[in-house]
């Protein structure tokens, strides 16, 4: 539906229920490279995750909690490694 949106990577917060999940879903059956982010329920992200990779998308959970606007990647926690290209 939005081909520009094809190979462009896109980090949804709140990705483990609700509006987020639904938005990530959305995004990963457009062809993006989805960044599932969660606070705390981790399992929830994967079960978005996995939903985005069963439907042929790409995308990975990452654990990071709103502490202030310019938190540092380092201390962002990965579930799993994905290397993607930019488009």
């Amino acid at each position: 539906m939005y081909d520009d949106l094809k190979g462009k990577t896109v980090v949804v917060t709140g990705s483990s229920k609700g509006l987020g999940a639904a938005m990530a879903r959305r995004f990963g059956a457009e062809g993006m490279n989805v960044v599932a982010n969660y606070r705390s329920d981790e399992e929830g992200a994967r079960e978005t995750v996995r939903a985005i990779e069963d439907a042929g998308g790409a995308a990975a959970a990452v654990q990071a909690a709103r502490a202030s606007a310019w938190t540092p990647c380092s201390t962002l926690r990965c579930s799993r490694s994905a290397a993607w290209t930019s488009g």
